[in-house]
C-alpha cells in the first residue's frame, strides 16, 4: 500500500466536522480547517471574557493547523523514498489530533467526535502502520545486501588459517 493516498484522504478529512463541543447550553461544531485556521463560527469575546467557540478556538486551532501542516509536509515527501520523515509527520499529527478532544475535555466540557475526526485518525493510524512495515522492509533488504569490502574481508581470513 502507498501512503500518497492515505495522506490525501486525511488532509481533505479536514472539511469534515471534527466534533461538536456542548458546555452550558452552548454548542459548537468546527470543522478542521475552521480549527486550523483560527475560523470557527462565532467566536468572540465580549466583557465577560470569550465564549465557548473562542474557547474551542483558543485550544484547538494551534494543534490542528499544526497537524495540517504535518499532514500535507507528509503528503509532499509521499512520492519520495524519506520514509523516516513521513513516518515522524504522520506521527506527530496523529498525536496532535488525537490531543485535540482531550485538550477539550479537560476544559469540562462536553464532546462529540465528528466523522473528519474519526476517519482522520483511523487514516493517519493506517499511514503510521504503512510507513512502519516500509521502515521494516528497508532496513530488512539493506540488510540482505552484501557488502563486497566485508566478504572479502571474511574470505582473505579464511585463507590465512
Amino acid at each position: 500500500m502507498k501512503p500518497f493516498p492515505l495522506y490525501l484522504a486525511t488532509a481533505l478529512c479536514f472539511l469534515l466536522p471534527f466534533g461538536t463541543v456542548s458546555c452550558d447550553g452552548e454548542r459548537v461544531s468546527p470543522s478542521g480547517i475552521q480549527l486550523a485556521t483560527w475560523s470557527v463560527p462565532g467566536a468572540e469575546r465580549d466583557a465577560s471574557g470569550p465564549n465557548l467557540a473562542q474557547q474551542v478556538e483558543d485550544a484547538g486551532s494551534p494543534p490542528a493547523f499544526a497537524a495540517l501542516v504535518a499532514v500535507l509536509a507528509a503528503l509532499a515527501l509521499s512520492r519520495t523514498s524519506h520514509i523516516g520523515w513521513r513516518f515522524l509527520l504522520a506521527l506527530a499529527s496523529t498525536l496532535l489530533i488525537a490531543w485535540l478532544p482531550v485538550r477539550v475535555e479537560l476544559g469540562l466540557a462536553d464532546v462529540q467526535l465528528g466523522a473528519g475526526f474519526i476517519v482522520a485518525i483511523a487514516l493517519l493510524l493506517t499511514a503510521d502502520v504503512v510507513e512502519i512495515r516500509l521502515l521494516v522492509r528497508r532496513r530488512r533488504s539493506r540488510a540482505n545486501t552484501s557488502d563486497p569490502v566485508g566478504d572479502d574481508r571474511e574470505e582473505l581470513g579464511h585463507s590465512l588459517r
